[in-house]
């Protein structure tokens, strides 16, 4: 069964659960109030979502580099559609995942959370298309950089 150990009551106590579901936090908020946060299932213990997560991460990381070398070669290479395009589907990706990364840190509640999320996506999906957009009819953000250092 689970087993706890509280601390002191400073501003944070932590409890650890022996049981699958991983360490158990309790926070004393201002107002005296008991707030309760679940970690993450400890290492030993494998689950399905586990290797979701781990390949999620893994895309994250490969975008974040791919946007590294993408930057610089386009202002090597210039306007190129190919690079746009990349550019085109890795900036509003690596967008959503920090701003749902920032939602799940500061919207509580099921409401909040669902609509919050469903806004995001809504407004990724158009950031996409409107860079996909850019980039086939228009200058592209290569491009469009370019002239924008431009102005005098």
């Amino acid at each position: 069964g689970p087993h706890s150990t509280m601390l002191s009551r400073s501003s944070i106590l932590a409890a650890r659960s022996l049981s699958k579901s991983g360490s158990v936090m309790f926070r004393v908020g201002a107002a005296g109030q008991l707030q309760c946060f679940h970690s993450s299932p400890p290492l030993n213990e494998k689950t399905s979502h586990d290797s979701a997560a781990t390949s999620h991460w893994k895309f994250e990381r490969v975008a974040s580099v791919a946007l590294l070398g993408l930057v610089p070669a386009a202002a090597i290479v210039g306007p190129n559609q190919g690079i746009d395009m990349a550019l085109s589907v890795l900036i509003p990706l690596h967008c959503h995942w920090g701003m749902q990364q920032v939602i799940m840190d500061y919207v509580h509640g099921k409401t909040t959370l669902t609509a919050a999320n469903a806004a995001l996506s809504l407004l990724s999906l158009l950031a996409f298309a409107g860079m996909v957009h850019f980039t086939l009819y228009d200058v592209g953000p290569t491009k469009a950089v370019q002239l924008l250092w431009t102005i005098k």
